[in-house]
Formats: C-alpha cells, sequence, structure tokens
C-alpha cells in the first residue's frame, strides 16, 4: 500500500495486489474522524490547610478542547464538588477545603466528539493552627508539688 496526500483530513491510499496473470489496483479513502481527547495529566498538589491549587496538562486532541470537568471529593465525608474549568487549573480554597482533610480530584477534557477518561489523584490538605484557645482544661495538684493539666 502507499499513502496519498492528505486533505482535509483525508487520505488516499492506492492498495495493488499483483500475480504472475495480472495486477489489481483499488483507491481508498480513509477519513480521520476526530474522537473525545486522551486523559489530562494531573500535577502533583502541595496544598496548605485551606487552599490548593490544581493543575494538569493539556491531553493530546484532535480538535479544541472545549473545558474541563474537575470533582472534588472530600474521602472523609464523601461530598463532591463540581466545577467546570476552560484552563489548566483551579485554585480551591477555605470555601471548598477543610484542614487535615484527605480529599481525591478527578480531572477529564471535553471536545466537540466527547469526554475523556478521568485521571485520579489524592492529596491530604495541612494541619490548622488552632482559631481558638483550649477550653475546659483540667488541673489537679499532687503533694509532690506537680500539676497535672488535661
Amino acid at each position: 500500500a502507499r499513502g496519498g496526500p492528505a486533505r482535509n483530513n483525508n487520505t488516499q491510499i492506492q492498495c495493488n495486489a499483483t500475480n504472475m496473470f495480472n495486477t489489481a489496483q483499488s483507491i481508498v479513502v480513509l477519513i480521520l474522524i476526530a474522537g473525545p481527547p486522551l486523559a489530562p495529566s494531573i500535577l502533583p498538589i502541595n496544598p496548605g490547610p485551606r487552599e490548593a491549587l490544581i493543575q494538569w496538562n493539556e491531553p493530546f486532541s484532535l480538535i479544541d478542547i472545549l473545558d474541563y470537568n474537575v470533582a472534588l471529593v472530600s474521602m472523609d465525608t464523601d461530598a463532591i464538588m463540581p466545577f467546570t474549568v476552560e484552563g489548566l487549573s483551579i485554585r480551591v480554597n477555605e470555601t471548598d477545603l477543610s484542614p487535615f482533610t484527605n480529599y481525591s480530584v478527578i480531572v477529564s477534557a471535553r471536545n466537540r466528539a466527547g469526554v475523556s477518561d478521568n485521571d485520579t489523584m489524592e492529596f491530604q490538605t495541612d494541619q490548622a493552627a488552632p482559631t481558638a484557645p483550649p477550653t475546659n482544661i483540667l488541673t489537679s495538684a499532687t503533694l509532690l508539688g506537680e500539676i497535672f493539666v488535661s
């Protein structure tokens, strides 16, 4: 088989079959049809206690990517927070994240032909400083001059 020039996403291929009697020739036109994009690849996440920057690489697609579907799932409460993003990142903050909590982030890409497979990554937010002083503190003294705090 021998390939011809590609025009308008079409490729013409000439197929020849030869034996001792004759040569038969056939022209076949292949039409390249764009499908859904490949899955985006999430980059490492370094969250703080109440914020995280989630970024991903642009996946391969024969046609333009329209947007990205991002789902942030709290693995502690199973709460799902969906986002639709046009760029390659999203910053989530204290309205979406809690300190010292496990999350899973799921990202897929969408073009006119469909939606990609998902890429998933898990992360844990950092611990946060206390927001108030301790309450209900009990103390007791011993005969040896020690004080116990609980």
